[in-house]
């Protein structure tokens, strides 16, 4: 399982907040923050990358919201 990271754009009502999701690949990944957001997110980021750009002191202000997991289901 990877964890990836999204951020909301300056327009949203959650900037300054980042969604982790834990699922098997990007694609996966993206298929639920699509599911939750819609369009209403800015970018995707491997965890690793992400936290990468956070020693640099990029995104050093954003806050985590709670993980989603590999057991998120769409409700109907």
């Amino acid at each position: 399982m990877n964890t990836y990271i999204f951020t909301f754009g300056l327009g949203t009502k959650l900037k300054g907040m980042y969604q982790p999701i834990e699922a098997t690949n990007e694609q996966k990944a993206r298929e639920i923050m699509f599911s939750i957001y819609d369009e209403n997110w800015a970018s995707c980021y491997t965890e690793d990358y992400f936290n990468k750009c956070r020693e640099d002191g990029l995104f050093k202000n954003l806050k985590a919201l709670p993980t989603i997991n590999n057991t998120y289901q769409e409700v109907l």
